[in-house]
């Protein structure tokens, strides 16, 4: 049996090329998830004219699998023993499989409608699972580079200020840029757009791997390694353990929740925005271009001064915050029915502020979640399971909010490609991107309040665990 040594994760101080470049592959990993949340269902539905019920479907099913596949994923990476570092290892030699599938999920060839539906299927469902093992080993290097606290904020920062630049062009222009490189056939338009978007993908997470050496510890064995048949019963108890492990966490699952809300309110908004901005405010590449300036400069601003809001008012109460900025956005254009671009602005300008403030720290309740974990339960997780629940939540607030809108969308009178739209359709559009959001944040607002309730006492949980480690050895 192989006896794993853990060389220990020390309190580097990270240089800020580093920390600057860290930020590239976060712009290539928001890059997928926005472009998949936000334009996907509307691609396969009004470009490539598949019904959109038989695409809802496809999409779910592709994130019950990724469901399945985040815990399995996290068990793998935490058993992987290469010179280059668990992490690192999975971003040198699945950043080239990522840059190709993402660009073949936007390239549909002519072919019989059941054809077509096979190939996005098989495209969607690839892409998810190439996605997922590059998407937790990124995420999980912040936990592995150094155990410095401010280090880790600081990397933080640098993961949001790269996904909110990348949300910012994505929104903003994809249409814009689907536009001018199709020349007006907008098939070739999302083509162009997602072989460029592949590329950057691609590229960005190389980057990490290659600026991140020599600072992932390795993990060796004292003892020769294991047969296959030893490696895959032990690797399927890591997964049912660590399972066991979030549902014996209650943090764990509070910063789930919370997670699953966030990606839910945000995959509910988005995915209908195209439509909202199209049908109801017929105005979409300037409300595009709109939303996107409002939205990024704000949370940028956030990430730019995170380091002295998390030391000024915790993760959990960042949280919170977040929450009640967001909800006050949502009440705004409910209320005013979005009256104007200034009232639109304005509540663009509020939910950037909260979504950057929730976005920028929920990984890091997560980490904080070990402490309890430990405490309560001596569950020593690892990083990447704990990063894999994280995950975990995130893929079910896609799974959820994706398809919904899909299937929704065939108990009203909408006709796809349609110059306008009857007005039942596009009030759903307008509830799907002011109140059905809001309703959600104010969920989370309840479980940030739950989170909060146990990070007061981390202090007290660190100490005693320490004193039950000095007993243990002494």
């Amino acid at each position: 049996m192989e006896k794993k040594v853990l060389t220990q994760v020390s309190p580097v101080v990270l240089p800020w090329r580093v920390k600057i470049l860290y930020a590239a592959g976060s712009f290539s990993k928001a890059l997928l998830a926005v472009a998949m949340a936000a334009f996907m269902l509307y691609f396969y539905t009004d470009v490539c004219g598949i019904d959109s019920t038989v695409a809802a479907t496809i999409i779910l099913i592709a994130k019950i699998w990724d469901i399945i596949n985040d815990p399995m994923m996290g068990a793998i990476i935490d058993r992987t023993r290469s010179k280059e570092g668990k992490c690192r290892f999975w971003l040198k030699y699945m950043s080239v499989p990522g840059m190709v599938i993402v660009a073949l999920c936007f390239f549909v060839p002519e072919l019989t409608t059941t054809g077509k539906i096979i190939w996005v299927a098989v495209t969607y469902v690839l892409q998810g699972m190439i996605s997922t093992s590059l998407l937790i080993p990124f995420n999980t290097m912040i936990s592995r580079l150094t155990s410095d606290e401010q280090q880790r904020v600081q990397l933080t920062q640098a993961d949001g200020i790269g996904q909110m630049l990348s949300q910012w062009m994505v929104v903003s222009l994809t249409f814009t840029f689907v536009g001018w490189l199709g020349g007006g056939d907008t098939r070739k338009g999302f083509l162009y757009v997602g072989i460029i978007y592949g590329i950057i993908y691609g590229i960005g997470h190389l980057i990490v791997y290659f600026v991140t050496k020599g600072y992932e510890p390795v993990e060796h064995s004292a003892e020769p390694a294991e047969s296959v048949k030893e490696r895959t019963g032990s690797a399927l108890k890591d997964i049912i353990s660590s399972m066991g492990a979030f549902y014996r966490n209650k943090v764990l699952m509070f910063c789930g929740a919370v997670a699953f809300l966030y990606t839910l309110g945000m995959a509910v908004e988005e995915g209908a925005m195209a439509w909202y901005f199209q049908y109801v405010k017929t105005d979409a590449e300037a409300l595009y271009g709109i939303y996107g300036t409002m939205s990024m400069p704000v949370a940028i601003v956030i990430y730019l001064f995170l380091d002295k809001i998390v030391k000024k008012l915790g993760n959990a109460r960042t949280v919170i915050a977040g929450s009640c900025f967001t909800l006050a956005g949502y009440a705004l254009g409910f209320v005013t029915h979005d009256a104007t671009k200034a009232i639109m602005m304005t509540r663009w300008f509020l939910e950037g502020i909260g979504a950057g403030l929730i976005g920028a720290v929920i990984l890091l309740c997560v980490f904080d979640s070990k402490t309890y974990g430990v405490w309560k339960n001596n569950d020593n997780d690892s990083d990447a399971i704990l990063t894999a629940s994280y995950s975990l939540s995130y893929k079910i607030g896609m799974a959820i909010g994706g398809p919904i809108l899909g299937y929704v969308l065939a108990f009203v009178p909408y006709e796809a490609g349609a110059a306008v739209q009857t007005e039942s359709v596009c009030n759903l559009f307008f509830y799907e991107s002011t109140l059905i959001p809001g309703l959600i944040y104010v969920a989370t607002l309840i479980f940030a309040l739950l989170m909060r309730k146990y990070e007061k006492r981390i202090p007290q949980m660190q100490k005693e665990i320490e004193e039950r480690k000095q007993k243990q050895n002494a």
